[in-house]
């Protein structure tokens, strides 16, 4: 395989090597069935645990443009399942580095990383969002009840931090495909399937 940017090869592989036993992000921050499929995505040669194999496999795979089911996403490369092998699955990856994760593919749940960092759910992850993200930086009360400080708590870990940063950095400038489902039904708070003044006057209220 010929890759089109070997300097770039070669820099993610001295940025691996630079950080292996990395200072990943804390992967406790996702809810329990988004973290239990990302860490088995992050584990691509289905191991039980993501590792440095994992880490070479994603780098010898970086720059593929041609991801799809029928090459199970590059091997399992494309940790995210845009179709590439960039920089947010090298992000993905090191979130979970040195987890141990169920054995086996997790083929079946449905993550858009992306909608979570597009705060501001204009379907692109900007400065807008950047914005919103660093006006609650350092909240710590983050919750449901206040949707997880207006969204700026990309891994609803419960406070806005570097961890939400570096997610909304590895994304920024995407165009993503629709607002993350699970944030949208938890903010439909009516459960009429549509996120309106409505919710907020029960929100406003309780």
């Amino acid at each position: 395989m010929k890759f089109s940017n070997t300097s770039k090869i070669s820099l993610i592989f001295l940025v691996g090597f630079m950080i292996l036993g990395f200072s990943a992000i804390a992967s406790a921050g996702w809810i329990d069935d988004e973290a239990a499929c990302l860490c088995q995505r992050a584990d691509m040669n289905d191991d039980g645990i993501v590792d440095f194999a994992d880490f070479s496999l994603l780098a010898f795979k970086y720059t593929s443009t041609d991801c799809n089911e029928t090459n199970t996403w590059c091997e399992g490369a494309d940790v995210n399942r845009d179709g590439m092998v960039e920089d947010p699955d090298f992000d993905l990856f090191k979130t979970f580095y040195g987890d141990t994760c169920a054995a086996g593919s997790e083929e079946t749940c449905d993550i858009d990383i992306c909608a979570q960092a597009d705060i501001n759910e204009d379907g692109t992850v900007g400065f807008a969002d950047f914005s919103i993200l660093a006006f609650k930086y350092n909240s710590n009360d983050c919750n449901e009840t206040n949707f997880w400080c207006d969204r700026a708590d990309i891994t609803q870990n419960g406070s806005v931090d570097d961890d939400d940063f570096q997610f909304l950095v590895a994304y920024y400038g995407e165009t993503c495909v629709s607002p993350n489902s699970c944030l949208c039904a938890m903010a439909d708070i009516n459960s009429d399937g549509v996120v309106t003044g409505a919710d907020y006057t029960v929100w406003a209220v309780q």
